[in-house]
């Protein structure tokens, strides 16, 4: 009989033998090896990879928040915010917000972070429905941030 183990952001896997995570972005192996295959399609298709990777990337990450660097999790919410917010986003954008600042605040995560994980994307088959599902997830996550909203925008003028 297989073992179900839930997520910190509430996907549940059957248990597996891999002890491989991330060094900071917490989340079981289960749910780290499940990214990394929703990551491996995106990289084996242009249009997933241009059209959705860095809200993959950012949702995954905002939705693991706990033990990340300040740096790290404000970044993502600020590639977030690009993205869903003022189209312009992307690994350029989020380097040069990077790049402006010394300090990052330290942000209080939600208590709840949405239904939709990584394990919902992973689920789809077509290109289509894998876009469609990133970017319900991304906007999920990001609405879940919403305390915090303001500041993303502020520290964005700033």
């Amino acid at each position: 009989m297989e073992t179900a183990v839930r997520c910190s952001c509430g996907a549940v896997f059957s248990q597996s033998e891999s002890t491989v995570t991330h060094r900071y972005i917490r989340s079981i192996p289960e749910c780290w090896t499940c990214f990394g295959a929703v990551l491996a399609r995106e990289y084996e298709n242009a249009v997933l990879f241009g059209g959705v990777h860095q809200l993959t990337v950012d949702a995954y990450a905002v939705q693991h928040p706990v033990g990340q660097p300040a740096k790290s999790l404000v970044s993502h919410l600020v590639s977030l915010r690009l993205a869903l917010h003022e189209g312009d986003g992307g690994p350029g954008a989020i380097k040069a917000f990077v790049e402006s600042r010394r300090d990052f605040p330290t942000l209080v995560p939600p208590i709840d972070l949405g239904p939709l994980t990584v394990a919902d994307v992973a689920a789809v088959t077509r290109p289509d429905e894998h876009r469609e599902r990133v970017r319900d997830w991304a906007k999920q996550v990001w609405a879940a941030w919403g305390e915090h909203h303001a500041l993303i925008a502020t520290l964005l003028r700033v």
